[in-house]
């Protein structure tokens, strides 16, 4: 599995991409839009299930179908003024039983019923290895949404946000583990991977997104990779799916087996 991994993400960026990685087959089961879905192990997430959804932008499709399906509560992490604008929106008109799209789409909206409105929460933070206040930067492409403290685009305009780390937070949530995290946080997923090793985090399934696939900082972004999974592994985190995107899910190893 290493091998092949490293294989895939050394060198420089693929001009095509890359091969889905042979993994141990485990039943899986697809949740969200084309764009914002997540493939995530079945049997695994309850009613009871802690989720925490780091990077929402306007497609917070994943979060909404885990509270429709599982009934449980599912905390969304971002300091992007858009997406908490979106994510209000969507709360007015699901509580008025009123249709409302996705990332602006006409053909795909969410289905957040009344009752299941209580069970999403946002947070005006950004994840990262310590609490502080850092500058978000914006895409080059003003229509999107997401901006990177990484500054993966080399853009100049920004915004200052409050972040913390995920220990802080579920401090201050009152968890003592998480049973879904998923990362899609434009660059800062390596602090953030750093901070759950270091901080020895009880995580069951974790999602996360190499956001240097699409937009490298610089030539060594397949070693910054490289080496964040091989961390994760040694961890107890098992890759169970890996997308052409490079969009990674992994679960822990005695929830699945070696």
């Amino acid at each position: 599995m290493i091998d092949l991994l490293k294989r895939l993400i050394r060198g420089q960026r693929p001009a095509q991409k890359p091969r889905r990685p042979r993994i141990k087959p485990t039943p899986l089961e697809n949740h969200g839009s084309q764009y914002g879905g997540w493939n995530i192990p079945k049997g695994i997430l309850t009613h009871s299930s802690v989720c925490y959804l780091a990077g929402a932008g306007e497609d917070i499709s994943f979060d909404v179908e885990l509270v429709e399906k599982f009934k449980c509560e599912v905390h969304i992490v971002d300091p992007t003024p858009r997406a908490r604008i979106h994510f209000d929106k969507l709360i007015e008109t699901s509580r008025a039983g009123i249709k409302f799209p996705v990332n602006n789409s006409t053909t795909e909206f969410y289905t957040l019923s009344s009752e299941n409105v209580d069970l999403l929460h946002f947070h005006d933070l950004g994840l990262w290895d310590e609490a502080t206040t850092l500058k978000f930067y914006t895409p080059k492409n003003l229509d999107h949404v997401s901006h990177s403290a990484l500054n993966l685009q080399k853009t100049k305009e920004y915004f200052e946000a409050k972040v913390t780390n995920l220990k802080q937070l579920m401090i201050d949530l009152n968890h003592t583990h998480i049973d879904l995290l998923k990362i899609d946080i434009e660059g800062s997923e390596y602090k953030v991977i750093d901070s759950i090793i270091r901080d020895n985090i009880d995580i069951k399934v974790l999602c996360i997104e190499f956001d240097e696939v699409h937009q490298p900082k610089d030539s060594k972004y397949a070693k910054r990779i490289e080496d964040k999974v091989t961390k994760l592994i040694s961890y107890g985190m098992n890759p169970v799916f890996i997308d052409e995107n490079f969009n990674c899910t992994f679960v822990k190893k005695n929830l699945i087996g070696n």
